[in-house]
C-alpha cells in the first residue's frame, strides 16, 4: 500500500486485509440513491445532471454512512464504506504500478481529462463500456471520487497493517480514486485526497463493501 511519489502516501507498507467482503462494481446511482431516499424520507440532492444511471453525487461522508446502514437493514446484510486500505487493495487488483492496468490508462479505461482540450465531461453511465479492473470493478480511477471510512492522517505512519480503518480526531476524511474532473495524477491507485465529511460535492460519491462470513 502507498507510493513514493508524495509524503502522504509514504511508507509503502505491507497490509494483510483480514476478513473477506464483497464490493460493488460500479459505484453507487443516483437511482440506487433516489430509493433510498424515498423510502427513508430523507431529501434526496440535486445532480448536476439528468438521468439515473450516473452515480450519486452531492453526497457527503455523513450521508454515505446513512445510505450504508439504510442498505443493511433494508438487506439483512452488513453494507459499509471501505477501509482506505481495503479501497487500494481493490483497486489495485493485484497490480503493482502506478495505475490498475500497470500503464498509464486510456479513455476506454477511466472516464477523466485525457486532453487539456477536450470539453467538460460527467460521469459515465451504467450503461457506458468502461473497462474493469483485473478483479472486475469498474471506475475505481476516475469517473467520480470515493468515500472511504479513515479519518485524514498526513501519512501512513502507524497505520494498522489489518486492512481496518484509521479513524482519529478532526473532520478530514479521506478520498479515493479521482473524478472525471481531474488529470490522470490523481487517479493513481495509491492517490489520496482529504476532504471535510460534510462535503457535498459534484465530483464524490459513494461505492460500499458488503462483509462475508469468513
Amino acid at each position: 500500500m502507498g507510493s513514493t511519489a508524495n509524503v502522504t502516501e509514504q511508507p509503502v507498507h505491507t497490509v494483510s486485509i483480514a476478513r473477506p467482503i464483497a464490493v460493488m462494481i460500479d459505484e453507487v446511482s443516483f437511482g440506487d440513491y433516489r430509493r433510498y431516499c424515498a423510502q427513508s424520507g430523507k431529501p434526496c440532492p440535486e445532480q448536476p445532471w439528468s438521468g439515473e444511471s450516473r452515480p450519486a453525487v452531492n453526497v457527503s461522508w455523513n450521508d454515505a454512512n446513512d445510505y450504508a446502514r439504510w442498505l443493511s437493514h433494508a438487506t439483512g446484510q452488513i453494507y459499509r464504506l471501505p477501509s482506505e486500505a481495503e479501497w487500494e487493495y481493490l483497486a489495485r487488483a493485484g497490480s503493482k504500478g502506478d495505475y490498475w492496468s500497470d500503464a498509464p490508462l486510456n479513455v476506454g479505461q477511466a472516464r477523466f481529462i485525457a486532453d487539456a482540450s477536450s470539453p467538460p465531461s460527467t460521469p459515465a453511465e451504467d450503461s457506458l463500456v468502461v473497462a474493469a479492473n483485473n478483479w472486475s470493478i469498474k471506475h475505481v480511477a476516475g469517473n467520480v471520487r470515493e468515500w472511504v471510512t479513515d479519518s485524514w492522517f498526513d501519512s501512513y505512519a502507524g497505520a494498522p497493517a489489518d486492512g481496518s480503518a484509521r479513524t482519529g480526531a478532526g473532520s478530514l476524511r479521506v478520498v479515493r480514486g479521482g473524478s472525471y474532473r481531474d488529470t490522470l495524477p490523481k487517479l493513481r491507485s495509491a492517490a489520496r485526497e482529504k476532504l471535510e465529511a460534510t462535503t457535498r460535492d459534484a465530483v464524490t460519491g459513494i461505492r460500499l463493501v458488503r462483509e462475508l462470513m469468513p
